[in-house]
């Protein structure tokens, strides 16, 4: 019985890791020519604030791939539609089993936090249905990088404007500017995306760029965090040592600004961790695009390695 329990939990999160190897990750490809024909709704926790007017104009600036509005959570019932569709910030949890022989508990862990595109299913428009989440089909999803605090109490998005407090290390108008940039792209091509990095992806009409140009990281990446005991602590810039080309170290604001305000390419690490996994990026800022991303499993904080092996990477790719 015990044995059996532990494989169901082993199966359980397998399962779910192979979900989750990608910031970006696309499905149901036959969905994304009827939702272009509609409109993509952005759901807001206000669209009246100054700030949320500054995230709505950067991301319809950046969406190009249908028509965007921006609504509130109150106003999904009046915009379903066969054709519509609807990003929305999501929260994932999974139930972990606790406990020795025959006596278990049952918790709830927070997960992963997401913006999640989907559309209401073909039957409840059909039955005339009222919205429940069994209802959505998911078309894409776009990964988060909660902080620590946000793991340890949710409720802190409580009454936050659309920058959600500064909880999401890689949100601000500048990451929402290439997060939707790429989507968009991705959701053009109309095919699905599950972006495996076991094995390193490298983009090598860009990465050789790097060799001359400054590579800019946020400075999120000298936390570490072990989540599931809610504890963090700083670390110094020693991790950058096998990096033996030009970088600068950036705050999240100063960042955001330098992407917003970009009108030529520049390259910046882009860092998603959950508990159990991590994916290593380098952007695009000016296009949004991926030119370099390292997947790890069972290995959550950014680490001396990941920049040495992202060095090996453009000299590699500069011989």
């Amino acid at each position: 019985m015990k044995l059996l329990k532990s494989l169901i939990l082993l199966t359980f999160f397998t399962i779910s890791a192979q979900q989750l190897f990608a910031q970006y990750e696309i499905s149901n490809a036959e969905l994304i020519p009827v939702i272009k024909k509609g409109t993509t709704f952005f759901i807001m926790p206000n669209t009246t604030s100054d700030l949320s007017k500054s995230y709505q104009e950067v991301i319809s600036q950046c969406w190009k791939f249908n028509t965007i509005k921006f609504i509130t959570v109150d106003e999904i019932d009046a915009n379903l539609s066969p054709e519509n569709s609807f990003i929305e910030l999501t929260k994932e949890t999974i139930e972990t089993m606790k406990g020795m022989g025959t006596k278990y508990q049952t918790s709830k862990l927070s997960y992963c936090w997401f913006f999640h595109l989907w559309k209401g299913k073909d039957k409840m428009f059909a039955k005339n249905k009222k919205l429940k989440q069994h209802l959505k089909e998911e078309i894409a999803r776009l990964e988060l990088y909660p902080d620590i605090d946000l793991y340890k109490d949710e409720k802190l998005l409580d009454n936050t404007d659309c920058d959600y407090g500064g909880h999401f290390r890689n949100w601000g108008l500048g990451y929402a500017k290439n997060l939707f940039q790429q989507l968009a792209i991705y959701l053009k091509k109309g095919k699905e995306k599950k972006l495996h990095f076991e094995n390193e992806f490298v983009n090598k009409a860009q990465i050789n760029k790097l060799r001359r140009d400054t590579l800019f990281i946020p400075q999120y990446l000298l936390i570490k965090e072990r989540l599931f005991i809610s504890q963090e602590k700083k670390r110094d810039e020693s991790m950058f040592e096998d990096y033996k080309k030009k970088h600068q170290l950036l705050s999240e604001e100063e960042l955001n600004d330098k992407i917003v305000n970009c009108t030529k390419p520049f390259y910046y690490i882009s860092y998603v961790h959950d508990d159990a996994s991590k994916w290593f990026c380098v952007v695009n800022a000016f296009t949004g695009e991926v030119v370099y991303c390292d997947f790890s499993h069972f290995n959550a904080n950014a680490a001396a390695g990941d920049f040495k092996d992202l060095y090996k990477a453009i000299m590699a790719e500069s011989k």
